[in-house]
């Protein structure tokens, strides 16, 4: 089972789609996580963040990762009652051989968690989006907010903010990248440059972070995370 970018985006976008269907006026996703690098804090979920939901209609997406240790959350949950579910079924003989097996017995259960089947092909067609040249992102292991208002185009920092929500904000100095593409499909090239303007209500902060050893740091960015909350935008 693959757990790369590719996949990641493969099973996020038909969530995505039914969150739309469900409520068309939605425009802007704040997703929470952690850190793994070779799954969400990586270039090439980078790159489909910054692309893939500008084509389903969002106009704004922000990644936030959260410290080590944090714990179980909501979506931890679901997939235990999944998986609880399917051995029961186990224990009461059922025969599940495939995924797809498994999927058809969770749906004819009627089970009240949504369920959707992931085929091998529509991986495939994401990881047939990401450039071969991409590059990495500097800085990439203390990103702690990612933030993209336009498609194929980054701002990053090493906490996350929403002191000018819904407006963008300059705290903590954002490293801006840009996935340049040609007029074929994604083929691209990274630069970076920083804004340094920061707003008063920020500024004092970054300097105890910046004149503080990392473990402090950590220590401030694990309180910082919880200004994630839930508006009426995902």
């Amino acid at each position: 089972m693959r757990h790369d970018p590719a996949a990641i985006w493969a099973h996020t976008n038909k969530v995505l789609h039914f969150l739309k269907e469900q409520n068309p006026g939605l425009t802007t996703l704040h997703v929470v996580s952690d850190g793994p690098t070779t799954q969400y804090r990586s270039k090439k979920n980078f790159f489909l963040l910054s692309t893939l939901p500008f084509e389903m209609g969002w106009t704004k997406v922000t990644w936030n990762f959260m410290e080590a240790g944090h714990g179980k959350g909501p979506a931890d949950g679901v997939g235990a009652a999944v998986k609880q579910k399917a051995d029961r079924m186990v224990a009461m003989g059922k025969d599940i051989s495939s995924p797809k097996t498994l999927f058809n017995e969770l749906l004819a259960s009627k089970t009240n968690i949504k369920l959707f089947f992931i085929e091998n092909e529509e991986i495939d067609a994401i990881d047939a989006l990401l450039p071969d040249d991409l590059q990495t992102v500097r800085g990439t292991m203390t990103i702690h907010q990612i933030v993209s208002e336009s498609p194929g185009v980054i701002s990053w920092s090493i906490l996350s903010c929403f002191c000018s929500s819904p407006n963008g904000c300059s705290c903590f100095d954002p490293q801006v990248v840009t996935f340049q593409k040609d007029d074929r499909l994604p083929s691209h090239k990274a630069h970076q440059h920083s804004t340094t303007h920061q707003p008063m209500c920020c500024s004092a902060l970054k300097n105890i972070l910046m004149s503080n050893p990392h473990n402090e740091i950590d220590k401030l960015g694990h309180s910082m995370h919880f200004d994630v909350s839930c508006t009426q935008t995902l």
